[in-house]
């Protein structure tokens, strides 16, 4: 199992966004809703896979970025 963390922030209009570089990076409407996972006693609030795919899918100027959001993307839309 491999565990991607990502440090989130809300701007002033209540939008949930990742902190960059360059400004903020935006998560799609809804992508933190109320799906929750337990792990060892600490529950924390998940992204759904659905918001998870539309977010790896959008481009990038990085190629290294767009290469591993391309890997991400086979994954989690390929067979269980």
């Amino acid at each position: 199992m491999r565990l991607e963390v990502a440090s989130l922030a809300r701007d002033a209009r209540g939008r949930v966004y990742t902190p960059v570089r360059d400004g903020q990076a935006d998560w799609p409407e809804g992508a933190f809703g109320d799906d929750r996972v337990a792990l060892q006693g600490v529950a924390a609030r998940v992204i759904g896979r659905g918001a998870l795919v539309a977010e790896k899918s959008a481009p990038r100027a990085d190629p290294v970025t767009a290469a591993k959001d391309r890997a991400d993307v086979a994954i989690l839309t390929g067979p269980a």
